[in-house]
């Protein structure tokens, strides 16, 4: 995937980014500077004012979040409540609210129910959702099994791209280790993985590279072995920025 002077809503400016298979790309930055239009660009829930964005070398010209999905686009959300489950359906549903036009969970229009089930099951105890069934409730688990069953929702088609948007945000310590195995499981298949995070200890621990996000500005990528967390903090905070701009990345800002 490849992002260039992209602008979104609030503006993205002089933005450049690429991701290639078997990488993660970390992405830092003080809530509010950019990181929610990026992940919206990717995710297929915005559309760019101006510059590129590609996947698998061609360009993106329609947004939406299910040519994302067809585009074999993982999608880790930010707010696992409010827009990464549907609270009052269960298990099997919420597992296949991206997939259920695949032939095997449908036919005719008609939801093939015994198959949803029986694939649900099988996800469940693949990602270890502890003390649930297909028919359990999904509002009814505890928020890393909750973020266990996205992870299944996401990772089971083996997407190329995984956008992982503050994934262990509200997590404890077993739940959190868990999301790293399975984002690193997902590197060694092949997947190239944006990582969004506040924590900046995950994202030296994660990330082969690292960019930083301040006021709609990215760096250039930075290699993990050579940056330090004091380093990402002065960018964070708008120092430090001479030459860590990508000079072909000088798009205008958005209103």
């Amino acid at each position: 995937m490849t992002v260039r002077g992209s602008q979104g809503r609030p503006a993205l400016d002089a933005v450049s980014l690429e991701v290639r298979a078997h990488e993660i790309v970390g992405v830092a930055g003080v809530s509010g500077n950019g990181q929610s239009s990026l992940a919206a660009l990717i995710a297929g829930l915005g559309e760019p004012d101006a510059g590129t964005l590609t996947l698998h070398g061609a360009p993106v010209r329609r947004f939406s979040p299910s040519r994302a999905v067809c585009s074999r686009v993982g999608r880790i959300p930010e707010d696992r409540h409010q827009v990464g489950v549907v609270g009052d359906m269960s298990i099997a549903e919420n597992l296949m609210l991206e997939r259920y036009r695949d032939r095997r969970f449908s036919r005719l229009g008609w939801l093939r129910s015994g198959a949803i089930r029986t694939i649900a099951d099988s996800l469940i105890g693949r990602y270890d959702v502890r003390g649930a069934r297909a028919g359990t409730a999904i509002r009814t688990l505890s928020g890393g099994n909750m973020q266990k069953v996205i992870l299944a929702r996401v990772l089971d088609p083996e997407p190329d791209l995984i956008l992982a948007n503050q994934p262990t945000r509200g997590l404890d310590v077993g739940a959190a280790a868990y999301v790293h195995t399975q984002l690193f499981e997902a590197r060694a298949r092949g997947a190239g993985i944006v990582l969004i995070t506040e924590d900046l200890e995950e994202l030296l621990a994660l990330s082969d590279k690292v960019v930083v996000m301040f006021d709609g500005r990215m760096t250039a990528a930075l290699p993990v072995e050579g940056v330090t967390i004091q380093k990402i903090g002065q960018l964070m905070g708008g120092r430090g920025w001479e030459g860590a701009v990508p000079p072909d990345s000088g798009a205008g800002h958005a209103a």
